[in-house]
């Protein structure tokens, strides 16, 4: 699995499109930015399956679950996830949205919180990880 972090607006999916030979008919694209559900299956058996907005699912999920729930539905998806057979690519892309003013919601700060915290996992797991900042790549493992 490969995870792809960084600002929002800094390239991240372009850095995934030019990166990897990514098309309609080798791959599934699914973004939570667009309001779109991972799905159950990862069937049909494309050659790479990419997850965007990552933390837009957490935002999400944290409306109906708390964070030990919400994480513990992420570790199932990753656990999931790192047991595709070796034809198929998780990409994982998620906006780091640590940066800047502490939120003075209690709402807004939790998601932050648990996007974070996430994301660690996220990064534990996978066998790449990159951050993006102005298109440019990082690779941090």
């Amino acid at each position: 699995m490969h995870f792809v972090t960084g600002g929002a607006f800094n390239g991240k999916s372009n850095w995934v499109r030019k990166t990897y030979p990514i098309n309609d008919q080798n791959s599934t694209w699914v973004s939570g930015y667009a309001g779109e559900q991972i799905p159950d299956s990862l069937l049909p058996a494309t050659e790479y399956w990419i997850v965007s907005g990552i933390e837009q699912y957490v935002k999400d999920w944290l409306i109906a679950c708390d964070e030990k729930a919400v994480r513990e539905k992420w570790l199932g998806k990753l656990t999931e996830w790192s047991c595709l057979d070796g034809d198929q690519t998780m990409i994982l892309i998620g906006s780091d949205i640590s940066k800047g003013i502490v939120p003075a919601s209690h709402e807004e700060r939790l998601w932050r919180d648990v996007t974070g915290r996430i994301f660690q996992d996220t990064a534990k797991i996978c066998d790449r990880v990159d951050v993006i900042w102005y298109g440019i790549n990082i690779q941090i493992k």
